[in-house]
Order: structure tokens, then sequence, then C-alpha cells
């Protein structure tokens, strides 16, 4: 199945105003050489989202040397005068 945004509309949601896509089957079938070009962009995409998705998250070695924080009350401290 093919699917393209075939225009945008205009919204709003209180203050905020954005375009939200409208999107339309195109065909119901799909090429040879469209799915092998599909296919590699696949691959493209799935490549930089596991680098993104990796990068995001902290190894165990970058988890064991963060410091630690602790948090103390404040120490009272007497009026000199």
């Amino acid at each position: 199945m093919v699917v393209a945004v075939t225009e945008a509309v205009e919204d709003r949601k209180g203050a905020v105003s954005y375009n939200r896509p409208v999107f339309s089957v195109v065909s119901n079938t799909l090429s040879d050489e469209a799915a092998l070009q599909a296919d590699k962009m696949d691959g493209t995409l799935q490549e930089y989202l596991s680098s993104y998705l990796k990068a995001e998250k902290p190894t165990e070695e970058e988890k064991e040397s963060e410091p630690e924080v602790v948090y103390s009350e404040p120490a009272i401290v007497a009026d000199p005068f």
C-alpha cells in the first residue's frame, strides 16, 4: 500500500496553531523497484535509529561514573550579633 500526505489542514488547540497532515492511499500495489528502494531507505533509517537510541541510554560504565547526589538539611548558624 502506498500512502501519501495529500494536504495539510490548519488546526488549533488552545493557543497553539499547527498544520495537521491528511493521509490518503495512493495505490494498493508497490512496484518491485519502489519496494527495493523502500527497503534500502528503511535500512538507513534503522541504522540511524539504532545509533540515536543507543546514544541516549547511558552505559553501565557511565552510570557508575556519575557522582552520587546527596541532599542534606542546611546547617543552622547562630546569629553573631
